[in-house]
């Protein structure tokens, strides 16, 4: 995809100084493509694995906690890593001038 965003952005659409089409770019493109449904046709055979099934299946992440419980638990993380601004340092910020 990435090769795809660079020819477009980096190559005209039409040939310079005429109305002419950049077929170079539409069939470089065509190409990428092509390449990437040859990929996508690629059945996969994976085996199930029952037992990792089962253990993702019965994970309990959150241990139990009903939804009030798990949004108080996010909040309290979530103050973990980005802390409140205190008292002090929030009238520092209003007093401030430019």
């Amino acid at each position: 995809m990435t090769n795809i965003l660079k020819l477009e952005e980096g190559n005209p659409d039409f040939l310079p100084n005429t109305d002419l089409i950049n077929f170079t770019k539409r069939r470089k493109v065509a190409d990428i493509t092509a390449e990437i449904q040859q990929y996508q046709n690629q059945p996969y055979n994976l085996t199930p694995v029952y037992s990792i099934q089962d253990f993702l299946e019965n994970l309990d992440p959150w241990q139990g906690k009903d939804d009030n419980e798990l949004i108080e638990h996010l909040f309290e993380l979530s103050l973990q890593i980005e802390p409140r601004m205190s008292d002090h340092l929030l009238s520092f910020l209003e007093n401030m001038t430019l």
